[in-house]
């Protein structure tokens, strides 16, 4: 049961990463990006590639950077759709579409997964190491944008008032850009954690979609603490579910506990009392 309760706290710190960069880009944004889960697996597929030939700190990085390039050209076709709350959500799915299609085309349907660091780290799975490590540096180094740095206000401006922001002199598209290339790292991230801890194909990116939605939703949107609590109550729950159940039924927590939420508490389970900063 160690070994489960140190899973869970690790795929929560994971899945927290995911829904933060989902939720930072609503909040500056306010775009619902619903290629978001195809953004967490491309990563992880272009550095299964570079890592035939390529050490993994040289794969790593430079799948990272592919990545973020890529969010950079969504950004730009989602900021141009923005003003039009359901085209923008019909674009981001069609982006969804394309790079899954094209994974399909390359990769095939097969299982992939990332291995990382074999071996151990004072008996623990190095590669669980590393996504704790990942997840927790990155979360941390968020929190210090948000709090202490003029980008992490000028972000909490555009979230709290984006036409007062622009008065006070704030780039509004800047600033949104930034927020979606966070976000984008955010993602990329999390596919390098998770990935050697669950394997990937390309239909799996929505199984991620509806992951962070159900911790943005439950966790209610701009709560720190709510995504902190959500992240943790799914993970929790998919690892016991697994654990006595079966592996299948872990794949069903997500879609329940989202429609159970909005169902009984559609405000979430902290509502939105809590902003990032």
């Amino acid at each position: 049961m160690l070994e489960v309760f140190l899973f869970s706290v690790i795929v929560g710190l994971v899945y927290m990463l995911m829904a933060i960069g989902f939720n930072l880009v609503l909040g500056v944004s306010r775009i619902v990006n619903l290629a978001y889960g195809a953004q967490i697996i491309l990563t992880s597929y272009i550095a299964s590639t570079l890592l035939n030939f390529m050490p993994a700190v040289m794969a790593l990085p430079i799948s990272v950077l592919l990545s973020l390039v890529i969010g950079a050209i969504l950004w730009l076709v989602l900021w141009i759709f923005r003003k039009d709350l359901i085209l923008s959500i019909v674009v981001s799915i069609a982006v969804a579409l394309l790079i899954e299609g094209v994974l399909l085309k390359i990769y095939g349907a097969r299982l992939i997964s990332l291995v990382i660091a074999p071996g151990d780290i004072m008996g623990i799975s190095a590669q669980w190491v590393i996504a704790a490590f990942s997840s927790i540096a990155s979360l941390l180094a968020f929190y210090v944008m948000m709090s202490r740095t003029m980008i992490g206000k000028r972000m909490a401006a555009v979230a709290e008032n984006e036409d007062l922001a622009r008065y006070m002199g704030i780039n509004v598209r800047v600033t949104s850009m930034l927020s979606f290339m966070i976000a984008s790292l955010f993602a990329s991230v999390a596919s390098i954690a998770i990935t050697p801890l669950y394997a990937i194909y390309p239909h799996v990116g929505w199984y991620y979609l509806t992951i962070v939605l159900a911790v943005v939703i439950v966790g209610g949107l701009g709560s720190a603490m709510g995504a902190l609590a959500s992240s943790m109550i799914l993970s929790f729950t998919q690892s016991l579910a697994a654990y006595y159940i079966g592996s299948p039924a872990k794949d069903l927590i997500p879609l329940t506990i989202l429609i159970s939420v909005l169902l009984l508490r559609p405000e979430g389970i902290f509502g939105r009392g809590v902003r990032w900063a």
